[in-house]
């Protein structure tokens, strides 16, 4: 952690700052200076009222966190360093620390996000992954936020062919949130990373969902949204997109379900209609010509015949979930010996991929 970030996070506990003077005082000066700053100096950007306590230089707190980062192997990047995402500089209050695991997502490569209702449809489901999947091919960082339904069938969709995928958390960097997301949480922390603005140890609270959608549209270039209710939080990311100047999409749902009426809202107000990967693609292809690949999206995705063997194995495993190589034994009630060319054969074929520690999923 760097000397920057440290007084970072003494802005973030010890100041005794709300969080729009935080925002304002980080976009006028380093939390370096801040921290070697005088009263006076402070006045001139901050209320009196909180200028005034604002003197005291204590960093036992921001010590504190520092320790837990590196025991937990958390990492940290503040608002005035290199690493830190650009595009979240462009936001309304950014984020002033960003702590995560894995990595972050790159400067220079598209992102985008893809955001939906936790209690999805099949048919939603499936589509999100083939989107994500697809696209990440054709190369774009897949940003979600690792909860139940949309969100997690973006990650997988995206991890089927080993690509990045991102999750900003609405908890601390550490808390695995929902818990039976465990091993995509590891999973994305191997292939991309998990990302909050929370300190380590915060727990999952209904005020903090909204504010990590701004990060989710933040990071992207624009944002897909599969499936959701009119009041979503869904559509608090759309809308902070739309804040954000990110362009938004939206999938088209059937007039007859009443219950998932908020894309065909966002269409009417000016979304970008979504049928294809390709029209996302489409958006995005004359700003990034040398980062996209879109021959990506008309390729083979599995082989197109399989044999006995591997067409029985395919039949037995369910779609979109992460099994561990006991479970397929399980499945097939085979020993881990003789399954173990099968599954080599479909990998080969693209239908399933495998991850370190014995674990596979199929789209």
């Amino acid at each position: 952690m760097t000397r920057e970030t440290l007084y970072a996070l003494w802005l973030l506990t010890a100041g005794g700052l709300g969080r729009p003077s935080t925002y304002r005082l980080i976009c006028r000066m380093t939390a370096e200076d801040a921290f070697l700053a005088n009263p006076t100096e402070l006045k001139t950007i901050l209320p009196y009222a909180e200028a005034a306590p604002f003197g005291r230089k204590d960093l036992t707190q921001a010590l504190r966190i520092q320790e837990i980062c590196e025991e937990k192997s958390i990492q940290a990047v503040s608002y005035h360093e290199p690493d830190y995402p650009a595009q979240l500089r462009e936001i309304y209050q950014p984020p002033v620390v960003l702590f995560y695991r894995g990595k972050l997502p790159q400067n220079d490569i598209p992102s985008l996000g893809i955001v939906g209702t936790r209690r999805c449809s099949q048919s939603a489901a499936r589509m999100t992954a083939e989107f994500s999947c697809k696209l990440a091919q054709t190369g774009f960082q897949i940003i979600s936020g690792m909860a139940e339904g949309i969100d997690t069938y973006a990650h997988k969709g995206s991890l089927f062919r080993h690509f990045a995928s991102f999750a900003v958390l609405g908890c601390g960097v550490d808390v695995i949130y929902p818990k039976q997301n465990r091993i995509l949480y590891d999973l994305l922390c191997q292939e991309g990373g998990v990302l909050s603005e929370f300190l380590p140890g915060t727990q999952p609270a209904p005020e903090q969902f909204p504010m990590r959608n701004r990060i989710i549209s933040g990071l992207s270039d624009g944002v897909l949204v599969m499936e959701c209710p009119l009041q979503s939080g869904s559509m608090i990311t759309a809308r902070t997109a739309l804040e954000q100047d990110r362009t938004v999409f939206a999938i088209p749902n059937s007039p007859a379900d009443r219950k998932n009426t908020g894309t065909n809202f966002l269409i009417k107000q000016g979304a970008i209609l979504c049928t294809e990967p390709a029209d996302i693609l489409e958006e995005y292809l004359p700003r990034y010509r040398d980062k996209l690949t879109p021959t990506a999206l008309t390729g083979p995705a599995i082989k197109t015949r399989l044999n006995n063997e591997e067409t029985d194995l395919m039949a037995r495993i369910p779609s979109l979930q992460i099994l561990k190589a006991e479970d397929l034994c399980r499945l097939c009630g085979r020993g881990y010996d003789t399954l173990l060319p099968i599954l080599r054969g479909l990998e080969v074929a693209g239908c399933i991929k495998s991850f370190p520690g014995a674990l596979f999923i199929k789209l």
